[in-house]
This record gives C-alpha cells, structure tokens and sequence, in this order.
C-alpha cells in the first residue's frame, strides 16, 4: 500500500482548498460547457504528489495531444512522465516506465482522475485550471543560484537564490521568482526549499522528512522537470513546487530533488 505524508500546513493547505472551492463553484453554471485545452495542475487525494496535466486544442477528429507530470519531489519518489492522445474528454495513459497508469477526464476548468499505482493502490485528483503561472516546467538550475525555464505552456520562471539569510526556515535563504505568462501576465513569488528545513522542520509541516537527507546543503545545480502549484492570487495564498533531475520523460529521473513552497509577492 503506498503511504506517504501530506502537506498540510495551514497556509499552504487553505490554498489548495481555496482552489477546490472556486473550481467547485465554476463547474456547477457550466456542467455542459465543453473541454478546454490548456494546463490543469492538482494534487493527489491524500497523498504529497502534484500532477500536471497539459492538454492541446482538439484537431478535426476530436484528438487531443496529452503530456502530464506526476512528481512528489522525494529522494527515489514519484517522478512519473505521461504522454499520448485522448479522443473526446477521456484517456487513460501509463507512466513512460510502465509503473503506473493515469486516468483523466477533462472539463472546462478542471481535469478529473485517478492515478493507478503499481501495487494497485488508486488516488483521485481533480486539478484545476493553471493559475499564476502555474505548469510543468523544464528549468535549469545553475551553481551560482540562478535558474531559468520554460512551461509545457510557453511560461517563463526565473528564480534567484537570496544571498543572504532573511527568514528564520531551512537556511534561511529563500528563492525569488518571477513567471511570466505565454500571454505576457508577471507574477512574482518568495518560496522556501525544503531541502535545507531540519528535520523538525519538515515534520511541523507534515512534509516528508526525506527532504532533509540532502544534508542541509540546498538544491543541488542540474536540469530537472518540475510540476508548480499556485494558489488564488486573489486571497495571497500560497503554492508548492516538485521536481526531480535527469530525463524523466524518457524514464531516466536523476537523484537530485527539488521541493519548495512558498508565497506570492
């Protein structure tokens, strides 16, 4: 049975359900409207992982083009790549390594489904529409504490490592960034890397302790393909970031983590 440890921080948590209430209350006037194309980022039921979903317009048959990213940014965790075509508002696709299977229904501002694991374990998503440059990313992170990247979307992140110690979490240096949108929208955001929380730290926030077995030292520089989270910009709250090194869409996830969360500026 898979078991693992949720985030439920307050702050981070009131995101999440904001989002499900928003999207709750949008879906009912518009049960019949048709799928949407675009981005759809959630989080599994009961679980840390962050799945992303992206989804292109339909051609002449009804096909749509289907990428999504299952991460829950732990040392050897789920780092699990999806691609193929959905005919209609519905597909099921398994993981390019063949460990797990995704189902997904698609709406007009939400996708809908279940992840199959291995063991034969089920966790339900439902993943709102990307908000505030919310996505899957390809980033590069460089030694100097710089990092930049582009979405599934065509959204851009650009994060900066603060040089100094400015908050009393992890190491005390948070991360700045700034997404900016295919269609030109900026957002900035001040998030925390779990890597370097203690132990204790971790287990405040109900995150998982595996975080810490980097040694405190901060994401380590590579290329890594990352799910991100936002929360409603319209109530400040907060979001969360899972990615892992290596080629994960072609089944090769390298052993380097990266986790954070944080706020909008």
């Amino acid at each position: 049975m898979k078991c693992k440890r949720t985030l439920l921080a307050p702050l981070i948590m009131a995101g999440v359900c904001a989002l499900a209430f928003l999207h709750t209350g949008a879906t009912k006037g518009s049960a019949a409207a048709a799928p949407r194309a675009g981005t759809y980022v959630g989080q599994l039921e009961g679980l840390i992982d962050l799945i992303g979903i992206d989804v292109t317009q339909a051609d002449a048959k009804n096909r749509r083009i289907v990428r999504a990213y299952l991460c829950d940014g732990e040392p050897g965790g789920d780092a699990r790549w999806y691609s193929g075509v959905m005919v209609g508002n519905k597909v099921r696709l398994n993981s390019t390594d063949g460990a797990t299977s995704l189902e997904v229904k698609l709406g007009h501002d939400v996708a809908t489904g279940f992840v199959i694991f291995g063991d034969g374990s089920v966790r339900g998503f439902s993943a709102s529409r990307a908000i505030g440059g919310a996505g899957i990313y390809d980033i590069e992170l460089k030694a100097d504490g710089t990092g930049q990247g582009v979405s599934l979307a065509g959204d851009t992140f650009v994060t900066t490592k603060s040089s100094e110690r400015i908050a009393n979490l992890g190491d005390g240096r948070p991360w700045d960034v700034t997404v900016t949108t295919a269609n030109g929208e900026t957002f900035n955001y001040t998030y925390h890397d779990f890597t370097t929380f203690s132990v204790e730290e971790l287990e405040s926030y109900w995150l998982p302790t595996s975080y810490a077995t980097t040694g405190a030292s901060g994401i380590k520089p590579d290329f890594y393909t990352v799910v991100w989270l936002t929360g409603d910009y319209r109530f400040g709250f907060g979001g969360l970031l899972f990615g892992r090194s290596g080629d994960v869409k072609k089944s090769q996830p390298g052993t380097k983590i990266w986790p954070g969360g944080g706020d909008p500026t």
